[in-house]
């Protein structure tokens, strides 16, 4: 794993079990987390963990998200290989959607 990446333990076992209930357990310990660590952004693709994370007024992004903002201040030059390579690896995004970021980010 990088070293920018660091694994941490959920603090608050009750929050955690409530959140469980509507959520995956990965999708309810990230916002837990977000909300111990006071973080600025969470990064979720899961559609009922967004929802949720919605509700709770947290400021989220998905993967999506990500690669529009690495683009955007030009951590990346092109958008479409990325996006292909997540896809091949089983990443949905809606044809649509696709076509939206590529004309977005100049990669149509």
């Amino acid at each position: 794993m990088p070293a920018f990446v660091k694994c941490l333990e959920v603090s608050d076992p009750i929050a955690l079990k409530v959140l469980e209930g509507n959520l995956e357990a990965g999708e309810g310990e990230a916002i837990c987390l977000y909300e111990e660590l006071d973080a600025d952004l969470l990064i979720i693709d899961d559609l009922e963990g967004r929802r949720v994370s919605e509700r709770l007024g947290i400021n989220i992004t998905g993967t999506l998200g990500i690669l529009l903002l690495a683009k955007k201040e030009n951590f990346i030059d092109k958008v479409r290989p990325l996006l292909d390579e997540i896809i091949s690896h089983g990443f949905r995004v809606a044809d649509e959607l696709y076509q939206e970021i590529l004309i977005k980010t100049d990669d149509a």
